[in-house]
């Protein structure tokens, strides 16, 4: 047949409307937080320093083989040692100074003598130079300039701190100051040799301390890094990065180590760069919790990171945090509905729902993971007791109309979806439960188990479909981007593996072409993309369109009786259907069943007509 059986979910299309029940208010959440428990500290992308350290304190690593761990695809490139623009975004706003320096340093083309300081203020006219006898005394002279720039004596002054420019009673920059104009305000902007910026961002990025016990490769390897992500940035047109978290840590002179410092000299001038000779933007993070997140580069297992204090947590969120954070009335539950499939519990959440009396709000693990500030992306929410009975299941005959309560059950966290297990026309449950397929060739009699096996892993899509024409739906499961078929509803290999997709893909299967096999389709933040071909590969023509919004759940079918599957969306409790895929907009739109339950498909009772099915605890 044609049948996705997990939920993602939200929209609004389109048409005339057929109301069926609409969501009933769910009850309060019956504790007073809701308790995460996580893996890793961090987005995870690129390099993991805690990872790095375990690599080279446990396994003899050295810096080469942590970045070619890391950053797959890149390969060391020197770059000699050019300046860095940095912005110094705690003088947002401000006039540049008062500036001093125990040597005679240069602001605005004019000397200042050593021990006195300099202030540049931006006025409509331009720039104006005060200066005054010491810090904390009142300017003698004041006097325009064309020049909004401080120079200090030496540019680059390695361990001699004493030239530097220093802001009275504040930090300390090697190189020059610079005062511009931009966005409506005022910016500072410190220009910088690039080894001198990298000497203070490496220890305030990793521990120093690492380099005394085992892991001075770990600082060397972010060292590479620290110089390749400054080196790629381009974040505003005054300055290529920032001083904060928000780019990479820099506070100017007096962060610098002997370990860090130590670390740059070995790897001076070395970035990465991809087959193009561009230097990478070398993303990295505290603590992956044993599986980088993927992205510009590989995801790989992190074996390293067995070492942090972060690679599992436990954190206790209030409930009232979020019903604020999220605007749903009272919680009944936060529900994960899409993870990436590598690692415990089925890896990083992709997708979340937060689900409350007055409505449904889907998320991102990221999204979740900025609002609750949780440590990363990769977490589960304990189930509430409200939330751990069975679940049940209604399935209506057609579109539009009422349901029945059929009598197969299943777990909670199952994922629940409807085929034609047994080839007699009819399809009926299933679920999907961390690996292992419980069938049911029956909706009408008693809860009946006709089959239980393993395939695939936790974490993984399953679908199903008549891959070969022959009648009968069989398994298959969707991982990153890969589909695992198998012709049998049995445990065993596949039968086939298609690459058709990206991570993070919704995988749906239908008979997109009216020929009576069942092939692959994808859902993917608003668009559609299916294919005719049992291999894989890219959409035909005509397979790829935009139907519905991006965090809507996807449901196919043949909603008109004809031998063609097409495609849905759901937004809460209402269903946008569409008669054709040529032509995609919603021919059909009703309410059914309740916020946040399972959607799937089927042909209930036979016949052509597929209708809608629900399932909740």
């Amino acid at each position: 047949m044609r049948r996705f059986g997990a939920v993602l979910s939200a929209l609004v299309v389109l048409l005339g409307v057929v109301t069926i029940t609409p969501a009933q208010a769910a009850g309060a959440y019956p504790t007073g937080t809701v308790t995460f428990t996580g893996h890793g500290n961090g987005h995870g992308r690129g390099m993991g320093q805690y990872g790095a350290y375990g690599y080279a304190k446990n396994n003899g690593w050295n810096a080469t083989q942590i970045l070619n761990h890391y950053y797959g695809g890149s390969t060391l490139s020197n770059v000699g040692n050019p300046p860095m623009t940095v912005r110094l975004t705690a003088r947002d706003g401000q006039s540049l100074g008062p500036v001093t320096s125990s040597r005679a340093f240069t602001a605005g083309g004019f000397t200042v003598s050593a021990g006195a300081t300099a202030t540049i203020t931006a006025t409509p006219a331009g720039p104006v130079l005060s200066t005054a006898t010491a810090c904390g005394t009142k300017p003698v002279w004041t006097t325009p300039v064309a020049s909004a720039t401080m120079l200090s004596a030496v540019f680059s002054s390695g361990a001699d701190r004493a030239p530097l420019l220093s802001f009275c009673g504040g930090p300390s920059y090697r190189g020059n100051l610079t005062l511009v104009p931009a966005d409506g305000s005022l910016r500072t902007v410190n220009t910088v040799a690039q080894e001198d910026y990298v000497r203070d961002v490496v220890p305030r990025e990793s521990p120093s301390g690492w380099g005394d016990t085992g892991g001075q490769a770990a600082l060397e390897a972010q060292a590479v890094a620290a110089r390749s992500y400054g080196m790629a940035q381009n974040r505003y047109p005054y300055a290529k990065t920032c001083d904060t978290q928000s780019c990479q840590v820099y506070g100017g002179a007096g962060g610098e180590s002997p370990q860090a410092n130590r670390a740059v000299a070995s790897t001076a001038g070395q970035v990465l760069v991809d087959n193009a000779g561009r230097v990478r933007s070398t993303e990295f993070s505290s603590s992956t919790g044993g599986w980088t997140a993927g992205g510009t580069f590989p995801a790989v297992v992190d074996a390293g990171d067995a070492i942090s204090p972060y690679h599992d947590w436990t954190v206790s969120i209030p409930v009232s945090t979020i019903e604020r954070a999220y605007d749903v009335g009272a919680l009944t539950a936060v529900r994960v509905t899409g993870r990436n499939g590598l690692g415990a519990d089925g890896g990083r959440v992709l997708t979340v729902q937060v689900i409350g009396s007055q409505r449904t709000v889907n998320t991102t693990g990221d999204g979740m993971r900025i609002a609750l500030g949780l440590r990363s992306n990769w977490f589960t929410p304990a189930t509430a007791a409200s939330e751990s009975s069975p679940l049940r299941f209604f399935l209506s005959l057609a579109p539009g109309q009422d349901s029945y309560r059929a009598a197969f059950y299943g777990a909670p966290g199952d994922v629940a979806l409807g085929c034609d297990w047994d080839g007699n026309g009819t399809d009926t449950l299933g679920v999907f439960r961390g690996g292992t397929w419980y069938l049911s060739n029956t909706n009408d009699t008693a809860a009946t188990t006709a089959a239980t096996f393993a395939f695939g892993q936790p974490g993984d899509q399953p679908v199903c479909g008549d891959w070969n024409g022959n009648g009968t739906d069989t398994i298959g499961v969707y991982r990153r981007g890969v589909l695992y078929e198998r012709d049998s509803n049995s445990a065993g290999p596949s039968t086939r593996v298609i690459a058709f997709g990206n991570p993070g893909d919704t995988a749906l299967v239908g008979d997109w072409d009216g020929n009576g096999t069942d092939t692959l389709g994808l859902f993917r933040l608003g668009q559609w993309f299916l294919t005719n071909r049992a291999t894989g590969g890219t959409a035909t023509a005509n397979g790829h369109f935009f139907f519905g919004n991006p965090t809507d759940r996807p449901v196919v079918g043949s909603w008109n009786g004809d031998r063609f599957t097409t495609t849905g969306v759901v937004r809460d409790a209402v269903w946008y259907l569409t008669d054709s895929n040529l032509d995609p907009r919603a021919n059909r739109q009703f309410w059914y069943g309740h916020v946040g339950d399972q959607v799937f498909s089927g042909r209930w009772k036979g016949g052509s007509v597929d209708g809608p099915g629900v399932a909740r605890p």
